[in-house]
């Protein structure tokens, strides 16, 4: 008797955890739309989008779709042989490039390849050729997801001219330390650029992929719990997750020692090894015949984010947010690396560039026609046109 009770109430209890499960599935899908993450493995650049299929992103409310191409990036299908009379540019990047919170033809490599056509027709009649911009950005890729991507995508394209885009978490993103088992990883050993960890599958397998697919209250918790320094290092430690970890312990997090001047010396090594990282994907992109560029993103300043910042950690003596821009841009002015720097297109602009910080602080419509605009000023500037 007793073990029918026992089981009784532990069948009730099952039904109730269920009903509550599914009455806060169904809120969650109403109320808090948690967009899904349709990421395969890929074993040398860890991962990408699945093949063919549709992601769906919600910005300010409201739902932004695009498609996955054959290869498994948020862009239009290309054929890897080059057609005649054409001009490829290759974008390589993170988020800021794969640009899910804008429709494809929002982005700024869209953008781009629009205008770029629209002046040479105008411009140069007596010549066709025709700009195709293609996309390989990827949300949390660092330097050394874009260079494998370029080897291993980016070259078969044959392109004329390679595009990365640096923002400024790359550089925890080109870190060992900082990422996990399903992210590649370099170091500079004995003076030398070398992989140090080859990408490895996040732990679930086929559970953690259906339960991921067909239901939105796990994913908006991991989503939320992972704003939080704790929970997002405790997933990624149990690799169920690909994020960036911030050390334990230190009482200013490395992400904000980056723009502090009297903690540069921290980061030291993560600034040797993305140099190395560019420079090695310069070096690549020339091998093959293509030319190569750097842009520099940038955001406007913001005060309160300082003072907020100051106020927070009291070690940080002074924040500087373009520190990572005025590193880089010594670096290419003495390696005669070409580079588009974003600050002075942000500081000239009055009007918003990024989303808020909740819809995922990347760059709005007017942003991506900006950063359109500074590379097509620059190619007119080196070209003389």
């Amino acid at each position: 008797m007793k073990i029918n009770n026992a089981l009784a109430n532990l069948g009730l209890l099952f039904a109730s955890l269920i009903f509550t499960f599914i009455i806060l599935e169904v809120l969650v899908r109403i109320f808090f739309p948690a967009p899904r993450s349709p990421n395969v493995f890929d074993p040398v650049i860890g991962y990408k989008y699945r093949p063919n299929s549709e992601v769906s992103f919600f910005v300010q409310g409201k739902e932004v779709k695009n498609k996955v191409n054959s290869i498994g990036f948020l862009d239009e299908n290309h054929s890897f042989e080059k057609p005649g009379e054409t001009y490829r540019v290759v974008f390589i990047g993170d988020s800021y490039v794969e640009s899910t919170n804008v429709l494809r033809e929002n982005t700024f490599p869209k953008i781009f390849e629009r205008e770029m056509n629209e002046v040479f027709s105008s411009r140069v009649k007596s010549i066709r050729v025709n700009f195709e911009a293609i996309n390989l950005g990827m949300n949390g890729f660092g330097t050394a997801h874009e260079y494998l991507t370029l080897k291993e995508y980016g070259l078969k394209f044959s392109p004329d001219l390679v595009i990365l885009v640096f923002s400024d978490n790359d550089l925890m993103n080109n870190f060992a330390g900082f990422t996990t088992n399903i992210d590649p990883a370099f170091d500079i050993i004995e003076g030398r650029l070398q992989q140090v960890r080859f990408p490895t599958p996040l732990k679930g397998g086929g559970f953690r992929e259906f339960v991921s697919s067909n239901f939105q209250l796990p994913r908006f918790l991991v989503q939320k719990l992972s704003k939080i320094s704790f929970f997002r290092n405790f997933f990624t430690d149990l690799n169920l997750i690909s994020a960036v970890k911030e050390r334990e312990g230190e009482a200013i997090p490395f992400s904000y020692k980056m723009y502090s001047p009297e903690f540069q010396k921290d980061t030291e090594r993560q600034w040797e090894i993305t140099k190395a990282l560019i420079s090695q994907t310069k070096s690549v992109a020339e091998e093959s015949g293509a030319l190569f560029k750097v842009v520099l993103l940038a955001s406007k300043e913001n005060k309160k984010e300082k003072e907020d910042l100051l106020k927070t950690y009291p070690g940080l003596k002074s924040v500087d947010f373009y520190i990572p821009q005025k590193i880089l841009s010594r670096y290419f002015e003495e390696q005669g690396i070409n580079y588009v720097d974003m600050r002075p297109y942000v500081s000239e602009t009055e009007e918003p560039l990024n989303y808020p910080v909740e819809d995922g602080g990347h760059y709005n419509l007017a942003g991506h026609r900006l950063v359109a605009k500074a590379i097509l000023d620059y190619i007119e500037w080196k070209s003389g046109h």
